[in-house]
């Protein structure tokens, strides 16, 4: 749903000042693999962010110095959240109830209301429900929340982990969306951008 576009081109830009040219495509592939393997908390802080930052620069063979490290954090702070740009014109099309299941903080609800002129069905986000994904509770909550049953619901997420697996073992229609092409293996359930999603909707 949300994104912060501008994190990978000040990334490329660091590690550009600091001697490394690396292509903007397989920073965002490594960025999303490496957040697929580390569990983030419903509330990031600056120790969290040098830990991943380190094993990021790791993943594409650069030495996670202080002073590199460092200068990531400062330039890659306080970004601005925005919808994926393929997101909005689905959900504009959609006469659909809608809902959200994330891993986020008690936060999510207001960032939904600034970026988003639609409202949603229902909101469920970690941490006020106090379990989180990819926990199969998490997922049930969906059912009780919308009134739905499981295979009623067509559900869309970006990682296989975390979205994927859990939802399809539940039995909803679980759709993974793939936009960096970070997975190998294809079926019919894995689409690289929302737009794609028309064909998956029951008139």
């Amino acid at each position: 749903m949300l994104d912060t576009p501008e994190l990978i081109p000040r990334v490329h830009q660091v590690l550009i000042d600091f001697g490394f040219d690396i292509s903007e495509s397989c920073l965002r592939q490594r960025h999303k693999i490496l957040s697929e393997l580390i569990l983030f908390p419903d509330r990031t802080d600056e120790q969290f962010y040098y830990h991943f930052n380190s094993e990021f620069l790791l993943s594409l063979g650069v030495e996670p110095t202080e002073a590199l490290l460092t200068k990531m954090l400062q330039s890659c702070s306080k970004m601005d959240w925005q919808p994926f740009s393929d997101v909005w014109p689905v959900l504009m099309k959609l006469d659909l109830p809608l809902g959200i299941c994330s891993n986020w903080n008690t936060g999510l609800n207001k960032l939904l209301e600034q970026q988003f002129d639609k409202s949603f069905n229902w909101i469920i986000c970690s941490e006020n429900e106090g379990v989180r994904k990819p926990n199969l509770n998490f997922f049930k909550l969906m059912t009780e929340r919308s009134g739905v049953r499981a295979e009623n619901i067509l559900y869309v997420g970006d990682s296989y982990k975390l979205d994927y697996l859990p939802a399809k073992k539940l039995g909803f229609q679980t759709i993974l969306i793939d936009r960096v092409n970070i997975y190998s293996f294809e079926h019919e359930e894995r689409i690289r951008s929302m737009t794609n999603l028309n064909r998956f909707i029951r008139p």
